[in-house]
């Protein structure tokens, strides 16, 4: 993948692949087979025994743990702020969206699917997580910056 790691040299340099004076790399740059590097380093073979050595020093795993997040308001009271806010604004879409006659019969869907979504997210812990994300998107759109729709 020489060539396509070339092009994005270029980008980050804005610069053109057929342009001189420009940094380049050669087809070497690349990760190398272990067969590749024993016959490369052949006057150095402890040298590459070695390399295993320090990647197995360097192996770490950590310890598995409960997800740490900062309290965003008095202890059990996430699940219920987190479900005042997303209540509150489906109902401001209902209210902008839907006519006045339809929307009961409209709405009972989306509070269905919201209760679920609300209990799926209680279910896992992450209220706290869900309202520091509404947290940074608030401050953003306040900040005219702008926030896309998706759950990433």
């Amino acid at each position: 993948m020489f060539e396509a790691h070339d092009a994005l040299i270029c980008i980050a340099e804005g610069a053109y692949v057929g342009q001189s004076g420009r940094r380049r790399l050669t087809p070497d740059h690349r990760f190398k087979s272990a067969a590749e590097m024993r016959a490369l380093f052949s006057d150095l073979p402890e040298a590459l025994d070695n390399t295993l050595v320090v990647a197995r020093r360097c192996a770490f795993m950590a310890e598995p743990h409960e997800p740490m997040l900062p309290s965003t308001s008095d202890a059990g009271k996430e699940a219920g702020e987190l479900a005042g806010l997303a209540r509150a604004g489906l109902d401001a879409r209902l209210e902008n969206d839907v006519p006045g006659g339809e929307k009961e019969d409209v709405a009972r869907p989306y509070r269905e699917r919201l209760d679920y979504e609300l209990g799926v997210i209680g279910d896992m812990g992450f209220p706290g997580y869900f309202l520091i994300v509404a947290d940074f998107v608030r401050w953003a759109k306040a900040a005219g910056i702008p926030v896309g729709p998706g759950r990433g």
